[in-house]
């Protein structure tokens, strides 16, 4: 058998999204008495064949995800979009020692995994490894980080959510989703910003004042945010992809969209002042 997290592979996420008799992954070595060829393969004929798809992949992307995203890229099942994954493709096996009356156990590399199309995920010295995606989007980070700590430090946000939080609690939590990039939709923002200690523009400290919201708000929720369509400019990518595929979708209509896939829809259309 394979190992367990790859059965789980098979059964719970590809026969969702490919269906009939589909490769999806298999393992060979070189000693082929030690790691013959294994193949996996999908089972379920109950699936989401049909439904438009896109896959968001990084660096981060390892071992069953790379499995997963790099079959539905071979049966252009799915668009891929991010970055290079990180290349972990290796099947592993835990030997006893004789040498040591078997007290001792060895983790030996046996094998490695290939995708349908034969190739191998796994990254070497001589091989970067990793599946390249169909839209290479560099993730960019829209506020920065430092930037944001030195606020904290300074009280800057502590002042505003003590002031405004109790009485435009609602409020606030929709603008942690959304916000429109509008810094008027922010309850006494303007004075709030003109008495900054750590000084900054006014977009940028919108940007920033909507992530500490976001921390509150999860406090709120007690779960964190899973992603923020607003500033995350591969799950943008990702929805435009999605939604060119699904027929008499207008991505433009929906408030939350309207911004980015008008600007994606200028790269598209060779106009790089669109690029975000």
């Amino acid at each position: 058998k394979l190992p367990g997290q790859m059965h789980i592979v098979r059964n719970d996420i590809a026969d969702k999204f490919l269906k009939d008799d589909k490769l999806i992954v298999y393992s060979e070595g070189r000693n082929k008495q030690i790691a013959p060829r294994k193949e996996m393969r999908t089972t379920n004929p109950v699936t989401h064949s049909d439904y438009p798809m896109v896959t968001l992949v990084n660096g981060g992307s390892a071992s069953a995800s790379e499995v997963v995203s790099g079959a539905l890229q071979d049966h252009k099942r799915s668009v891929l979009i991010g970055e290079r994954t990180y290349g972990k493709g290796s099947v592993q096996r835990l030997m006893r020692l004789r040498a040591t009356g078997q007290r001792s156990i060895l983790k030996l590399t046996v094998a490695h995994y290939f995708l349908p199309s034969g190739r191998s995920i796994h990254r070497t010295a001589k091989s970067r490894g990793g599946i390249l995606p169909d839209i290479t989007t560099a993730y960019e980070e829209s506020w920065s980080r430092d930037a944001f700590g030195k606020h904290q430090s300074a009280s800057d946000f502590y002042a505003y959510s003590l002031k405004q939080w109790p009485k435009n609690k609602k409020k606030l939590m929709g603008l942690a989703a959304f916000d429109n990039e509008d810094p008027s939709q922010y309850p006494g923002f303007d004075e709030w910003y003109d008495n900054l200690k750590v000084k900054i523009d006014k977009d940028s400290a919108r940007r920033l004042l909507r992530q500490w919201i976001r921390l509150l708000a999860a406090d709120e929720r007690g779960r964190d945010w899973t992603s923020d369509l607003q500033e995350d400019n591969q799950l943008q990518r990702a929805i435009y992809e999605a939604g060119k595929k699904i027929k008499g979708l207008d991505l433009e209509s929906i408030s939350a969209y309207k911004r980015f896939v008008i600007e994606l829809g200028k790269v598209d259309n060779g106009d790089k002042t669109g690029d975000k």
